[in-house]
């Protein structure tokens, strides 16, 4: 397997996702990025990505899913052979106030936002224990700083 170095960036092809993605690509990283399973047109993003030089592998998976993210690794590894990288960028909203939010929205926001830190990192950290180095990045809403509506 190449020595070229991997990175995994969750929720990559949002705005600041794509931004990453690119980033690593120009920085010589073989780049990965997942999409959730609602997603109608990741090939879509792909091709723009490609017709601009970035190249990406897309892996559909629900990060929310403990057992998803553990066949995305595996996945991953087996393609690619290493992880690096890991940058644990996904997150939704679902923005109304308490009184407004549907226990199906709050636990769509905690597995997403916060579960698949959780469950992608558990599978990143063998594969980089296991070659002794690697990094991982969470990203956070400026929500996390600073309380809004919603």
């Amino acid at each position: 397997m190449e020595n070229i170095k991997v990175a995994l960036v969750t929720g990559g092809m949002g705005g600041l996702g794509t931004a990453l993605c690119r980033r690593l690509d120009a920085a010589g990283y073989r780049v990965a990025t997942t999409y959730s399973p609602a997603n109608r047109a990741p090939e879509a993003w792909l091709a723009i990505q490609r017709d601009q030089g970035c190249r990406c592998t897309a892996y559909k998976v629900d990060v929310g899913d403990f057992a998803d993210t553990e066949w995305m690794m595996q996945r991953l590894l087996a393609e690619m052979g290493r992880l690096d990288v890991l940058v644990n960028n996904v997150g939704i909203t679902r923005d109304r106030s308490l009184r407004k939010t549907a226990l199906e929205d709050w636990n769509s926001v905690m597995q997403t936002n916060l579960d698949s830190v959780f469950n992608v990192t558990r599978q990143a950290l063998e594969p980089m224990m296991a070659q002794r180095s690697g990094r991982i990045i969470n990203i956070s809403s400026v929500n996390a700083q600073q309380g809004g509506f919603g």
